[in-house]
């Protein structure tokens, strides 16, 4: 199997691309502006159907992981007399976990990943018990610390991004009426159990962090678990469709018509 390198320099987007040309272009896919770890994975996994166009998507995949695995070789220092090939390895270190994943995104459901990804709920298709794994890919992918030495600032981007999709679950909840259906309150209860199972399981390397950062993380982590209660708190009142602070859940006896 051809490395990504030998594909990139002899089947090019174009004649007149070189492989500098394809690598930059890879490296804009990581660094683009507002681009987060889910977009670029995107981009980055229908990268090999635009190096030509006779890549099936059987092709695609070992193309993949050879990238992958040139990526951590580059990541291993074997291309670091190259500044260019130095600075994609340096982009890339930030999303080793993503790499990690690249073989189940393709095996995902790309509309849902993409419309989370940019925080659009009303074009979320319809969520059923088989988007779970894709809720744990997600955090894990935003989450998961890395074998590498990623920098303190990429560690709390990524709970930083974390809480995002928390908001984003927020937002549907207050925005949508299918709370009032059974069938619509199950499927958000299996995005809130992800959540909520993922940031349990977490294993930040914390006691390496210096104090403030680990003080940064704490008042992050209040803010998850407070917004977590939170959604749990609407979901568990939205069936009497009354006010949160004001149901049954906290010792009053209301129906719900009240």
């Amino acid at each position: 199997m051809p490395s990504f390198q030998s594909v990139a320099t002899h089947t090019h987007v174009s004649t007149n691309d070189t492989f500098e040309t394809v690598l930059n272009q890879s490296i804009n896919c990581f660094t683009g502006v507002r681009q987060n770890a889910l977009g670029v994975l995107y981009r980055y996994a229908r990268y090999p159907h635009r190096i030509h166009q006779r890549y099936s998507a059987p092709l695609a995949l070992p193309v993949l992981r050879q990238f992958r695995a040139d990526t951590y070789w580059a990541m291993g220092g074997g291309v670091r007399t190259n500044p260019l090939l130095h600075s994609f390895s340096q982009v890339c270190a930030r999303f080793a976990i993503t790499l990690l994943e690249v073989d189940t995104f393709l095996a995902a459901k790309e509309g849902y990943l993409l419309a989370l990804a940019k925080a659009q709920p009303d074009s979320l298709p319809p969520l059923d018990s088989s988007h779970r794994p894709l809720i744990r890919m997600l955090l894990r992918i935003i989450l998961s610390p890395t074998a590498l030495n990623d920098s303190l600032v990429a560690t709390c981007q990524r709970l930083a991004d974390c809480l995002q999709a928390i908001n984003w679950l927020s937002s549907v909840l207050n925005a949508r009426s299918i709370l009032a259906e059974p069938l619509g309150r199950r499927q958000l209860e299996l995005v809130l159990d992800s959540i909520r199972t993922e940031l349990e399981t977490l294993d930040l390397p914390v006691e390496s962090l210096p104090a403030e950062v680990r003080s940064a993380i704490g008042v992050i982590g209040r803010h998850f678990v407070d917004k977590l209660d939170e959604l749990e708190q609407l979901m568990a009142c939205s069936a009497c469709q009354i006010a949160r602070r004001s149901c049954c859940r906290n010792g009053l006896t209301t129906s719900k018509s009240a």
